[in-house]
Formats: C-alpha cells, structure tokens, sequence
C-alpha cells in the first residue's frame, strides 16, 4: 500500500519547503500538514481526504493514487457496517408489517361494531338556540401569520463571534470555504439544509444558532468539527 505520508514528506523535501510555506501558499494548517506526513489517520475524515488530493496537487504528484490509499485505509470498517444493516432492515420490516396489519384489523373491527351500536336520532325539534357571539382574540395577544412562522423556522444561519483570532472551515449545503475571524469580529453564515463548522481555535469561538445563543463551542478543544440543522 502506498505510504502516504513518506511520499508527500519526500516531494516536499525535494522541493526544498518547509511546512509552514507549504501553509501559506495552500492554506492548509500546519496541524493537518503534519498529521498527513506523519500518517495519523484514526477514522476517515473529508476534510484530510480533501487536503491530502490538494496537497499532492500543489506538490506536483498524481492526487489519485494516494486517495485511493487513504480510502482503503477505512474499507474493511465501512464493509462489515454493509454487511451488518440489511439484515436489521429486513428483521424491522417485517415485525412493522406485521404490527401495521394488525392496527388496521382492530380499526375495522371498532367501525364495524360501533356501526351496529348508534341508535338512529329523531329529528330535534327544539327551538332555535340564539348563536354564541363569538370571542374576538385579545389585542395584545400576537397573531403569527403563516408567512412569518415559516420565515423564522426555514433554513439555518449561524453567527460565530471570536474573542481570540479563529480559523474555521465552513461548508454550506455542500459548498465548502476556509477563512479567518479576528478577535472582537462575527461572522455570518446562511443556510437551507446544513451548515459544517470546522472550529481551528474552538475554545475562543462562540456560537448563535436561529438567534439562539448556544454559548461556547468547546472548553478544552482546540479542533472540533459541528454540524448545525435547522
């Protein structure tokens, strides 16, 4: 298998760089670069596939052969789970058909003896009963409209506030960015389906979500990765 880790390190000895220029010119922290290098891979990530293809491409090298490399490290992990779900599946299935068979008989039984049970009503021939006036709403109870009720609940927006300087790693519905936020700074992001949030400085970041303050994204990690839904 190819050795991932030697072949980036080596190529970028040739090229006579150092880490951190490597950093600067392919914005990829210097805490990934080193991991890359030296092979700590302890679950798959898609952020270290990612910058593994964009590191050999900076690199000069083909990215295929070690992305092919990385996604064979976790492919005997993802085939057992395979092997493992259909049975489950098929096991709740069948006892779902089985309960909903069920349901739907003692349904059609109550209808059918709750049918036989009513005893047909003579016409009511009482006066008329004046109609009740009906109760207007209290004026200073608010009336949400359907319009703005689904305004407020649709979608997702996120704002990080730093009060140290934070690197984050931001993907929108499936589109991903990388920037900074300085200290005392926020940053707004927006959002239908999902927000990913790659936290480089999370002990410094704090987050509000839909509005909501939901305090600080961690009290002793610095690397943590969130995903925010509606």
């Amino acid at each position: 298998m190819v050795d991932i880790g030697k072949v980036l390190r080596e190529a970028r000895e040739k090229k006579n760089l150092s880490i951190r220029e490597v950093s600067e010119q392919t914005l990829i922290r210097e805490y990934y670069l080193a991991k890359i290098e030296n092979n700590e891979f302890d679950k798959y990530d898609g952020f270290i596939h990612a910058y593994i293809r964009k590191y050999a491409t900076f690199l000069w090298l083909n990215p295929v052969p070690l992305s092919t490399a990385y996604k064979e490290l976790f492919s005997a992990e993802e085939g057992s789970k395979e092997q493992f779900v259909p049975v489950f599946k098929r096991r709740n299935y069948k006892g779902l058909v089985i309960l909903a068979l069920v349901i739907v008989l003692i349904v059609i039984v109550v209808s059918f003896l709750s049918i036989k049970k009513v005893p047909l009503q003579e016409p009511d021939n009482s006066p008329a009963v004046a109609p009740i006036e009906e109760i207007k709403p209290d004026e200073t109870t608010p009336v949400i409209s359907d319009e703005i009720v689904e305004e407020v609940t649709s979608g997702i927006n996120i704002i990080i506030y730093a009060d140290a300087k934070c690197w984050v790693g931001v993907t929108i519905d499936g589109k991903y960015t990388q920037l900074f936020i300085n200290k005392g700074e926020s940053k707004e992001f927006k959002g239908e389906e999902y927000i990913k949030i790659l936290f480089g400085n999370a002990r410094h970041a704090y987050v509000t979500k839909n509005g909501q303050n939901t305090g600080q994204v961690s009290e002793n990690k610095d690397v943590v990765e969130v995903i925010y839904k509606p």
